[in-house]
């Protein structure tokens, strides 16, 4: 039974002394939670960052190989202009053109390994096949 010599602001203050306990849980709870989430999306963000880099390191290093390819091959007969698939393992790369122009050779060459691609112009003297320069082209 309610006593009513107490004030309305006593009762009321008593009556929600537990609310405020239960909403105070509640709301370090959801907190808690939501730095969880945001740690957890963090980090898993960050792993498939990483996995994705390192695919695309596997597809310039097939790049690569075709590269060699192509410099062996021009070496072998100078009229050589790509358009040729290579295989390795399980993996391929494309000699997609080999270009001269005066003194200069340039080979295009994509691979793609898992998700990642990658497409390689590179740039060679005539004469030595030394690279002159590479680009990641589109």
């Amino acid at each position: 039974m309610v006593n009513f010599s107490q004030s309305a602001e006593q009762l009321v203050s008593e009556s929600n002394q537990g609310y405020i306990a239960l909403y105070t849980v509640i709301i370090l709870g959801l907190t808690s939670l939501g730095l969880a989430l945001s740690v957890t999306a963090d980090t898993l963000s960050h792993s498939a960052d990483i996995i994705s880099t390192s695919q695309f390191q596997q597809a310039v290093e097939l790049t690569r190989s075709c590269l060699e390819r192509a410099r062996t091959q021009f070496l072998l007969l100078p009229q050589y202009t790509g358009g040729e698939t290579i295989t390795i393992a399980d993996n391929s790369c494309t000699i997609i053109s080999v270009d001269k122009l005066n003194d200069t050779i340039t080979i295009i060459t994509n691979a793609q390994y898992q998700n990642s691609q990658a497409k390689i112009k590179t740039i060679l003297t005539s004469q030595s096949l030394a690279i002159v320069s590479q680009q990641l082209i589109n």
